[in-house]
């Protein structure tokens, strides 16, 4: 299986958005238990492999699952009908606040959307399920030393 991700290019005018932790977690989990793993551009640059945790693939049509965050839905999404429906399609939503894509009818873009600041008293989607922020490989190493 191949899961391609979405993700905002680094070092764009805005850096408060270069580093996307969900998406660097999530492909990391996922290449660890052996799936393929892609994206829209080169991201997250592993030292210790000399080379990108999600190298660049501009064949979208191979991945199974196509795995978006909102910086890319925000900076980079033209339109929402761009989001090829003959995949299944995951959004990552880690903003904080009540009402974001995951409760608006953009939402129905998406089979599954992950949201880290759940709220159980507001009514969401049935897309929609909590997610958790995680911890990356490159801090349980650092916490080994």
């Amino acid at each position: 299986m191949k899961f391609k991700f979405y993700v905002r290019p680094a070092n764009t005018e805005d850096s408060s958005t270069d580093f996307q932790h969900e998406s660097v977690l999530l492909a990391e989990g996922l290449k660890d238990i052996g799936y393929k793993v892609v994206g829209n551009c080169d991201y997250w640059y592993v030292v210790e492999e000399q080379g990108f945790l999600i190298e660049k693939d501009n064949d979208s049509a191979t991945a199974d699952v196509h795995i978006y965050n909102i910086p890319y839905i925000d900076f980079c999404l033209s339109n929402f009908t761009d989001i090829d429906q003959s995949v299944y399609n995951v959004l990552i939503d880690s903003i904080d606040g009540y009402y974001t894509i995951s409760n608006s009818k953009q939402g129905f873009y998406f089979d599954l959307i992950l949201r880290s600041h759940y709220n159980k008293n507001i009514s969401y989607n049935s897309n929609v399920h909590p997610w958790a922020f995680g911890v990356s490989k490159r801090i349980v190493n650092e916490n080994d030393k």
